[in-house]
């Protein structure tokens, strides 16, 4: 089940997998499931596991407590730290509301071997309660480690998406790149000042090309309008690099790749 909720989320690019690990699960077996995850040729990038599972009260008992996964506790946290600062927050270090205990208590040895695996630890800190200690994806890729980086680019692609798809039909010309680079500009230059890019100045933190070097006669035969966008997330990272392509079939989002 989990396998086609990931194959579903990166076939559909604009969306995130929240999983679960299996219950009464010890840290070898959690990462024999983050091993099955990341095979069969996905990338992994589009889905986070947590574990373990967690004590919560009984709806109808006043003194019982029921097992449940996490994905619905951290569907919160994703969902509160949104609205709180943004997408570009890392859902981590925040604390589980309404949990009584966790199913498996994680020591910093375990934490230590999970985490570079890309499993992502729930933890009992005292003094600070039950928190989410960790925000990494399932990805192999550098560039897509961190969740709040995937989150990132999903949110924006979602947002060109929206906000760019009349410009399919337009006269491929100087006017239409023109005006691709400034309304973009202005989205990317929000979220500058919001906190999600890194950077001194704004061209420190982001860059959009749309110009006859990314648009050749060739690419204009087809009917393709091609931007390359470079973004520097908050979190310590280089550019990551994508290209969107707009033709008569819709958007079409790639990457990342390497600048340079």
């Amino acid at each position: 089940m989990q396998m086609a909720v990931l194959e579903h989320c990166e076939r559909c690019g604009d969306r995130m997998a929240v999983l679960d690990a299996w219950s009464l699960a010890t840290p070898k077996e959690v990462l024999q499931q983050r091993g099955e995850l990341r095979g069969r040729g996905l990338t992994g990038a589009n889905a986070a596991l947590y574990y373990p599972w967690l004590w919560v009260p009984e709806p109808k008992a006043e003194l019982g407590r029921i097992k449940v996964p996490p994905c619905g506790h951290l569907a919160g946290v994703y969902a509160r730290t949104d609205r709180r600062v943004g997408v570009h927050k890392a859902p981590a270090n925040e604390e589980l509301n309404g949990v009584l205990d966790l199913e498996v208590s994680v020591t910093d040895a375990e934490q230590a071997t999970l985490h570079p695996e890309s499993v992502n630890c729930l933890r009992v800190f005292p003094g600070r309660g039950l928190r989410v200690w960790g925000a990494r994806t399932l990805s192999a890729d550098p560039a897509w480690l961190h969740v709040s980086v995937r989150r990132l680019f999903i949110t924006a692609g979602r947002w060109i998406e929206r906000a760019m798809a009349d410009v399919t039909f337009e006269p491929h010309d100087l006017l239409l790149w023109a005006r691709i680079e400034r309304e973009l500009r202005a989205y990317f230059s929000a979220l500058y000042r919001q906190g999600a890019l890194r950077g001194a100045s704004e061209e420190d933190a982001f860059y959009v090309k749309c110009d006859a070097e990314t648009n050749p006669p060739d690419v204009q035969a087809l009917g393709a309008v091609v931007t390359e966008i470079g973004l520097a997330p908050a979190v310590p990272h280089e550019f990551v690099v994508m290209r969107l392509v707009h033709g008569a079939s819709g958007l079409t989002i790639a990457g990342p790749e390497r600048p340079g």
